[in-house]
């Protein structure tokens, strides 16, 4: 058998299906150790009175570090280069789910605490970035299209800078289809 018709130690190429199941397992585990965090640190917060700048920085963080999380999981699980299809369904499913969240929230008559607390307990850093963006606009120029835009930028964030962190670290690899 030629080595160039099969090669050794190249991995199948990735599913859209196995990308979604990964940015989910991620973003679950990093929201759930967010939260932690993000909780000491208010607790802390409260005592010596913490800037409020710093927790701005400490939200942005939180949505960057989406980046190095794809980077991770796609080194983890040796992911392959998407095809640009691929790639387009990578980001545009899981972003898809976040719209969609944000979407449902209008609709759901009297069940703000519930929503919020769900939307707090598997979704920390866009919540947190989302809280940040509505305290950094000043109340009398907060309109209903600025709402709906930082809800929608909190939303697609996280997947958008996930699925480009594992597009980066598998063309890092060089785990590309082609071969």
């Amino acid at each position: 058998m030629d080595e160039r018709e099969n090669p050794v130690n190249t991995p199948s190429a990735t599913t859209t299906k196995e990308r979604f199941k990964g940015f989910a397992r991620y973003h679950f585990t990093y929201s759930f150790l967010f939260l932690v965090f993000f909780t000491l640190v208010l607790v802390v917060a409260t005592l010596p009175s913490l800037p409020v700048e710093l927790l701005a920085v400490l939200c942005v963080i939180s949505m960057l570090l989406y980046f190095p999380l794809g980077m991770l999981a796609a080194k983890r699980r040796g992911w392959t280069v998407p095809t640009l299809q691929g790639a387009c369904l990578a980001i545009l499913q899981p972003c898809g789910v976040s719209v969609l969240w944000v979407l449902l929230f209008p609709l759901i008559d009297g069940a703000f605490q519930i929503y919020a607390i769900l939307s707090v307990l598997f979704a920390a850093p866009s919540s947190s970035f989302f809280i940040f963006l509505l305290a950094s606009k000043p109340s009398d120029l907060l309109s209903t299209m600025y709402l709906f835009g930082a809800a929608l930028l909190a939303a697609v964030l996280p997947p958008l800078l996930f699925a480009l962190g594992s597009f980066c670290q598998a063309k890092r690899q060089n785990f590309s289809p082609e071969g």
